[in-house]
């Protein structure tokens, strides 16, 4: 990671329905509303990463629930334009 760079933590939401199967939530971005992400957020000094997940996914998405697992990890660059 380089200087500036802050890591994040995020979260994929989802519930099995019956006769559905998985519902998957994602939200719309701050910074464009037509773009859909998942919640995510960066750690706090008080906060180890399972903590950040399920605060960012209760204050971005307004649910809670539990860790299973965790699925991947990527760093991500900022699109060029």
């Amino acid at each position: 990671m380089s200087s500036g760079e802050q890591l994040k933590y995020g979260s994929v939401p989802y519930r099995w329905v019956e006769n559905t199967g998985f519902e998957v939530l994602m939200i719309s971005s701050r910074k464009d509303r037509s773009r859909w992400i998942f919640p995510k957020g960066t750690i706090e000094p008080d906060e180890g990463p399972r903590e950040v997940v399920l605060r960012e996914t209760e204050e971005e998405a307004g649910v809670t629930g539990s860790i299973e697992e965790r699925l991947h990890f990527q760093t991500v660059g900022k699109q060029q334009t």
